[in-house]
């Protein structure tokens, strides 16, 4: 009977990640002859260009993502300890191909150091958050390394000292091994040749767990980051994924390790991004990019349109985004009760507005919740009365200021109501609005039922597509109804369009209607 063929095995097992470091602690250095490169390293932009031409094909201007992290990589020098770094950008924009290619240019710059000629870092411990992700990424590095010409370490007999799928050993001195979360072993500790530089790309994933991020934080503070020599370096680089994720803990500082890091906020794809979903030539329905301006030129509008449109709206919030915070599985359910039932200018120019109306949900902590301001509209349409959702000019303002929005928004949408959620001083709601310019009467909401109880009907008449969000989405706005769940507090955005829309079209007795209309109301 033949054999049936078998998987390779790693050069390890996940139990044996400090044998593995041992070797190389055996091997690396005393018995280690170290060759001579004849690239040149001494400006990172020029040995780009030489030697890796597509990598520096799109322009990386001074102090952008690209180039910080070039320089920093650059500046590494052998018994200089930097600080350990924290880069956050998002997927796309070239941060594990920037990673890696930054091993290989450490690894061939040849430096001096206590009377030997050798990389500027010879120890590389990979790490991400599977053993095969891990080995990819340094599969990626020997590919370039051979790109240029330096080879393999060999030893007396000319035999390959390492150039696995997990463990690389050049001829200059210079090594890397791959580490990854689900094999790394507690105690990794060794005598005389300890990593010189971590680099954590990849470790956390889309469905991690609290308990699983718990357990791989456990894995680096305990495990990988003591395994650093007394110079070691630091790099921490990933998107965000989730807000729960090793990426966010270290971004908004509620980490407690690498509390010495050089701290860069993250960046988007896009910064000030707007987009709008439109049908094109054939029928189909897209996303299409209205404003917005991308941070590098590899990752441009029309590269990341492209990506809005293949990885979905969700995904590339989130990836390319970092719109983590919530998870959207709310009360309103995007897919469901919003996407569908979207509105185009061209589908309402010809309607007419049975009401117009403008609500405010105030706030009177300066600088502290946003008080929401939402104008809308209701018109019969395809024999029914459907509501409209026109605009959002919620702010995290004064009360002067928001009461000044919405006077502004009144007047711009011709307004002919203007609704003030009063549960909360509503007689100071009155006289704050009075003293804008120009200001109408305004109705005072007291909402005597729950929050939840009265958002209900409003959702309700989303799902069943009477209520429509216009084709360029309010992000802010729906972000918070898809987040809003039962026991939380409501936010502002959410409380003006529930108490708009449950006066427009849920308030039966207060605005005289067509007969079709009154006919359309009775059957909500």
């Amino acid at each position: 009977m033949l054999a049936c063929p078998t998987k390779p095995k790693p050069s390890y097992s996940p139990s044996s990640v400090r044998a593995a470091l041992e070797e190389l602690a055996r091997r690396a250095l005393a018995n280690s002859q170290v060759a001579e490169t004849n690239l040149d390293n001494s400006d990172w932009r020029q040995w780009l260009a030489t030697y890796f031409p597509r990598a520096a094909y799109h322009p990386m201007p001074e102090g952008g993502r690209h180039a910080r992290l070039w320089e920093w990589m650059d500046a590494l020098t052998p018994g200089v300890r930097p600080l350990p770094r924290g880069e956050y950008w998002p997927r796309g924009g070239a941060k594990s191909t920037v990673a890696e290619l930054g091993c290989v240019f450490v690894g061939t710059k040849m430096v001096s150091h206590d009377g030997e000629t050798r990389p500027a870092r010879r120890f590389v411990l990979y790490v991400s958050g599977t053993q095969d992700q891990a080995n990819q990424h340094v599969e990626t590095i020997r590919q370039k390394f051979e790109d240029i010409g330096v080879d393999r370490h060999v030893g007396k007999y000319g035999h390959s000292k390492g150039w696995k799928v997990d463990l690389l050993r050049t001829s200059t001195g210079f090594n890397v091994l791959a580490l990854g979360l689900d094999a790394a072993s507690r105690g990794v500790k060794l005598d005389d040749f300890r990593p010189d530089w971590v680099v954590l790309d990849d470790v956390d994933g889309r469905h991690d767990t609290s308990a699983t991020v718990a357990k791989k934080i456990a894995t680096i503070t305990e495990s990988i980051l003591p395994a650093g020599a007394n110079d070691c370096a630091i790099l921490f680089i990933q998107n965000l994924i989730h807000k729960g994720s090793i990426a966010s803990q270290l971004e908004n500082n509620t980490a407690d390790f690498l509390l010495s890091r050089d701290q860069v906020p993250a960046e988007p794809a896009i910064v000030g991004l707007q987009y709008e979903r439109f049908e094109d030539e054939t029928g189909k329905q897209r996303y299409r990019i209205t404003e917005g301006e991308a941070t590098w030129a590899g990752q441009d509008i029309a590269t990341c349109e492209q990506q809005l449109n293949d990885w979905g709206r969700a995904a590339f919030e989130r990836e390319a985004q970092h719109k983590v915070d919530e998870v959207e599985d709310g009360l309103w359910q995007r897919e469901r009760d919003i996407e569908p039932f979207r509105f185009t200018q061209a589908e309402i120019q010809h309607l007419k507005w049975l009401r117009v109306g403008v609500a405010i949900d105030p706030s009177w902590a300066t600088g502290g919740d946003e008080a929401g301001i939402i104008g809308g509209a209701i018109a019969e349409w395809k024999g029914q009365l459907h509501g409209f959702v026109l605009s959002d000019k919620s702010i995290r303002a004064s009360a002067k200021t928001w009461a000044q929005a919405g006077v502004d928004l009144y007047h711009e949408l011709g307004a002919d109501v203007l609704l003030g959620e009063g549960n909360f001083m509503g007689e100071m709601v009155k006289s704050t609005i009075a003293t804008v310019d120009d200001a109408p009467p305004v109705k005072i909401i007291y909402v005597s039922r729950g929050k939840l109880i009265r958002a209900e009907p409003v959702q309700k008449l989303c799902e069943d597509g009477r209520l429509h969000f216009p084709m360029t989405p309010l992000h802010d706005c729906e972000h918070q109804l898809c987040t809003y769940r039962p026991g939380m507090e409501s936010p502002g955005r959410m409380d003006a369009l529930v108490i708009l829309f449950s006066e427009l079209m849920l308030n039966k007795h207060t605005i005289e209607f067509s007969d079709a209309a009154k006919d359309a109301i009775a059957n909500i």
